[in-house]
């Protein structure tokens, strides 16, 4: 399926349950200036096995926990990126008024 038409499915699942226009997928959050590809250069300072990673957990714009992917552990070698993704994560899954309320801005990007 190519980008306008998937663009197409998420916009009208958006309209038929409320939403004004779909949220952002994983890929548009990571490499669109408007959300954080300003920061990670387009997405391109996300190392390829984290964006995978993100792309696994975040499969639709409109998330529901898989069943198997409701605890993970990031591990690997010091600088491999595992921070990096977290704070994707956390930025993606909170809104502005949450990393404010539980004083999380110091810790992401």
């Amino acid at each position: 399926m190519n980008k306008k038409t998937e663009k197409y499915i998420y916009n009208k699942y958006a309209k038929d349950n409320g939403y004004e226009e779909a949220p952002p997928t994983i890929d548009e959050f990571l490499e669109n200036d408007y959300y954080v590809g300003e920061i990670t250069d387009n997405g391109k300072a996300i190392y390829p096995y984290w964006k995978n990673f993100l792309r696994d957990i975040y499969k639709t714009p409109f998330f529901e926990f898989d069943d198997n992917l409701k605890l993970n552990i990031l591990g690997g070698s010091t600088g491999s990126g595992k921070c990096a993704a977290f704070r994707q994560v956390l930025e993606f899954e909170l809104s502005e008024e949450d990393i404010k309320k539980y004083g999380l801005s110091e810790y992401l990007i």
